[in-house]
């Protein structure tokens, strides 16, 4: 802040620069303030992100999820261990070119039928052959919206439902 006290240019001059130096001291304090805004509300995301990862890790439902470019975005332990898949070999790569191709009508039927549904999410028993095994599953397939209704993707949940039907039959 200078102080000049005259009405000639210097003084409007000054008078400029005075006002000029306060603005951009208001606009600092602004920029700090929504600066600090900001990193608490990364804060708050982080740490609402790491308790959906502690609860997806520790639910015993399989689920995996893909984006609506149809890249596997997210695969919990309870997936990687039922279907015996490596999540670091899978994980952010189009679920099309990791399916088996006898995983992939299944699948691909599943999508059909939520793709029909009018509720956005189908419910099936589904039998998934594996190396060793032949796994039943209750498969819930969701689309993904956003607050809006825009298209995200969609998830899949699903349980172990092998030793149940094996006790039925």
């Amino acid at each position: 802040y200078v102080d000049v006290a005259t009405d000639d240019e210097v003084g409007v001059l000054v008078d400029s620069f005075n006002k000029m130096t306060q603005d951009l001291k208001m606009q600092s304090r602004r920029l700090e303030r929504a600066y600090n805004e900001l990193s608490h509300s990364n804060l708050e995301i982080e740490a609402r992100r790491r308790y959906m990862e502690i609860v997806l890790k520790n639910v015993a439902a399989g689920v995996i999820s893909v984006d609506k470019d149809g890249i596997i975005t997210t695969i919990n332990k309870s997936a990687e261990r039922m279907l015996a898949i490596k999540t670091t070999k899978v994980l952010d790569h189009p679920f099309g070119e990791v399916l088996r191709e006898k995983h992939a009508s299944i699948v691909n039927g599943l999508i059909d039928d939520l793709m029909a549904s009018k509720e956005g999410f189908v419910q099936r028993q589904v039998e998934i052959p594996l190396e060793d095994r032949t796994l039943v599953l209750m498969a819930n397939l969701n689309y993904l919206l956003d607050e809006e209704g825009s298209y995200l993707g969609m998830v899949a949940v699903f349980d172990d439902i092998t030793e149940i039907m094996r006790a039925q039959k």
